[in-house]
């Protein structure tokens, strides 16, 4: 017969013991997981924010050489891009979820959105030209992100 003494004289751990500390990695692991999910959406709802910030320097340094602001289709037209607004990386232009989309909507960002948005005022003597607009991003934290135009 065993006795309780022999059982304790053995090396090694219990399947208990070893149940508990997989609990415990498994718990830790979910924690570190969500916490991770939290910074991610962090860091794109940041970039976003310093897109749309970039996008409107380079449209308020458009309209102080211009006088006036493009138009949502030239913003949409790499060669016009290229001619107009040199220096200007078109990855500014997508959201951190769809990088492929280089393309402004038009209106306001609204929920679920992977692109920004330009709603242009258009100019009263041509209209293809704007006297104003409003850069607009939706965020993974679920607010929208806006820059006017300064003039």
């Amino acid at each position: 017969m065993f006795s309780l003494k022999k059982i304790r004289d053995h090396k090694g751990f219990t399947i208990i013991e070893l149940l508990i500390v997989i609990a415990v990695i498994a718990i830790l692991a979910g924690i570190v997981a969500v916490a991770y999910s939290h910074v991610t959406d962090k860091a794109r709802d940041t970039t976003r924010q310093n897109n749309i910030t970039e996008i409107q320097s380079q449209l308020e340094i458009f309209y102080a050489n211009n006088n006036y602001y493009p138009s949502l289709t030239n913003l949409n037209t790499a060669s016009w891009l290229e001619t107009n607004m040199k220096g200007v990386d078109p990855a500014i232009f997508s959201d951190p979820l769809d990088t492929s989309n280089t393309t402004l909507e038009d209106g306001t960002a609204a929920k679920g959105d992977k692109k920004y948005a330009y709603d242009c005022v258009v100019d009263t003597t041509d209209n293809t030209k704007c006297s104003g607009y409003t850069l607009s991003a939706y965020l993974e934290s679920g607010s929208v992100y806006s820059k006017k135009s300064l003039n």
